[in-house]
């Protein structure tokens, strides 16, 4: 296979040697311009003969020692192989004057200087690799300041240049707001704005509810892959359109796998005489999964809001694979279903023996205390609480009041936490903005810049003792044969980007344990 690379700039940097410039036709003399009223001169001093100015240079670079030359209509192509034609220099691209500059790893031009921009384009030359070309930019005007960042053109490059590619993944990666590809194309150009200023507080809760769906989407497409088995998540959320990245799936699949690991445990600890608590569960289907798996809570709680509530007992209603597990594990005279009209009512909720769905505020924990009770919340039970990307979009009081309600309440219990970490680097704040153009905002990520910071959180809100791992860890700990058998079902070209992206993620864990059940033993 050939690849065809080429780099074309308008000379070649001072003092670098470079390859001829092939010589052009002469230019057609230009039409002489229609007369024109002009001011009379001032008398002055004549101003120094100049001949015309020499046509610029169009050539290609990066070609491999030894190789010859080829020419074509005024550019100059270097590189190998007998059969690729000459490429002309592009109008646009023989408009962009000046020399070729620094790289973005050495910096943007600053103030006052007089360097030319950067951009860094990726021409995909075949399937897995992709071959940077620079491509110079006239410098900015002097007292303009810097020039702005290049677009970024998902390119592959590996090198820790994160301004380049990461905006193609970050803010859609295995979290709740990962919006995937489809997203990224919904953001609107400009600058990236808070929430505060941009949205009032229904358009940032509408926000934050979007990504319940983005998150169910890149779920199901995982599962329509065979990353895991989910029967019921066809159900809840419709077929992703397009592909998703390998690194966002095998997220998913190490998110998943990390929380059921850690929930099993819980379970088989209490050996299930106890009551979970999902906070923030969205389309979530672990109520369905662990009854198969015939590991069912006395009570399974789920809080998100109203209105993704209202959605969700829509489907249960409408879809007797959803209805009939819940009817089957109840007991009594009938379900309880209040606001049969789900999507006109204010509140709603169901309740069944086992499992009871409720919309509530979690940032109001009394209002959150009083629903759960009226569904038969148990506070002497061994109690689980699980949140996925949900304390990071609450304030650090709102978040910490909630942790805090949990460890006061309950003498015997357990928190599991999913969400961001290390956000505090150039990968992390690009993840910010990508979400800040969806007008979401990570209103606590100042709690989230590492594992010690997550951890602490935990303990100042009572918790006696509280653990925090990065995914990437997750991931090794995962059983190996089905690590393998998943890594075989896609091409993963961009491993560096999954590295990282999986250290900026994390799960954090911390327990009350009155009755010495063991809870602080467990651990991957």
């Amino acid at each position: 296979m050939r690849l065809n690379c080429f780099f074309m700039a308008a000379a070649a940097a001072p003092g670098c040697p470079g390859p001829a410039a092939l010589p052009r036709p002469p230019p057609a003399p230009a039409p002489p311009p229609p007369p024109q009223h002009r001011p009379p001169a001032r008398p002055g001093p004549a101003p120094a003969a100049s001949g015309p100015a020499p046509p610029p240079a169009a050539h290609v670079t990066g070609a491999r020692p030894g190789c010859p030359a080829r020419s074509g209509d005024g550019a100059a192509v270097r590189g190998c192989g007998s059969s690729r034609a000459a490429l002309p220099v592009p109008p646009r691209a023989a408009a962009l004057r000046g020399a070729v500059g620094p790289s973005s790893r050495e910096g943007s031009p600053v103030r006052g200087e007089s360097q030319p921009r950067t951009l860094h384009w990726c021409r995909r030359a075949a399937p897995g690799l992709q071959l940077p070309v620079r491509l110079a930019l006239p410098p900015p005007l002097p007292g303009r300041g810097a020039a702005p960042r290049a677009p970024s053109l998902g390119g592959a490059h590996s090198d820790g240049r994160t301004d380049q590619w990461l905006p193609r993944c970050a803010g859609r990666c295995p979290m709740r707001g990962g919006g995937g590809r489809a997203a990224a194309r919904r953001q609107r150009p400009g600058p990236a704005r808070s929430m505060a200023a941009a949205a009032g507080p229904d358009e940032a809760d509408e926000a934050v509810r979007g990504t319940c769906e983005d998150a169910s989407v890149c779920k199901r497409f995982a599962v329509s892959v065979g990353y895991w088995k989910d029967p019921y998540i066809q159900y809840f959320v419709r077929q992703a359109k397009e592909r998703k990245a390998p690194e966002i799936n095998r997220g998913y699949y190490a998110r998943v796998h990390g929380v059921s690991y850690l929930i099993t445990a819980f379970l088989e600890k209490t050996q299930c005489n106890c009551q979970i608590v999902n906070l923030g569960a969205g389309m979530d289907t672990l109520f369905w999964r662990l009854k198969d798996e015939n590991l069912l809570p006395r009570k399974y709680f789920e809080v998100d809001f109203p209105m993704i509530v209202a959605r969700k007992i829509h489907n249960i209603k409408s879809k007797p694979p959803l209805s009939k597990p819940i009817m089957e594990s109840h007991s009594g005279d009938s379900l309880l279903i209040v606001s049969p009209n789900v999507f006109l009512a204010d509140s709603h909720s169901l309740d069944s023996s086992r499992y009871s769905i409720v919309g509530a505020d979690l940032r109001c924990s009394s209002d959150l205390e009083e629903k759960l009770k009226k569904h038969g919340l148990d506070i002497h039970l061994p109690t689980l609480l699980v949140a996925e990307c949900v304390l990071v979009y609450m304030t650090p009081q709102q978040s910490a009041n909630l942790l805090r309600w949990a460890a006061s309440t309950f003498p015997v219990a357990m928190v599991i936490n999913y969400e961001q970490v290390n956000m505090g680097d150039r990968f992390g704040q690009i993840m910010i903005e990508n979400l800040q153009r969806r007008q979401c905002n990570l209103a606590g990520v100042e709690l989230c810049s590492s594992l010690d910071s997550q951890r602490e959180r935990l303990l100042a809100s009572g918790w006696e003792d509280a653990r925090a791992i990065d995914m990437m860890k997750v991931y090794s700990f995962l059983p190996q044969a089905d690590v393998k058998r998943i890594e075989a079902l896609e091409f993963l070209d961009e491993k560096e980007l999954f590295e990282q992206l999986m250290q900026h993620y994390c799960i954090c864990w911390a327990s009350k344990d009155s009755s010495n059940l063991g809870l602080a033993d467990i651990d991957f």
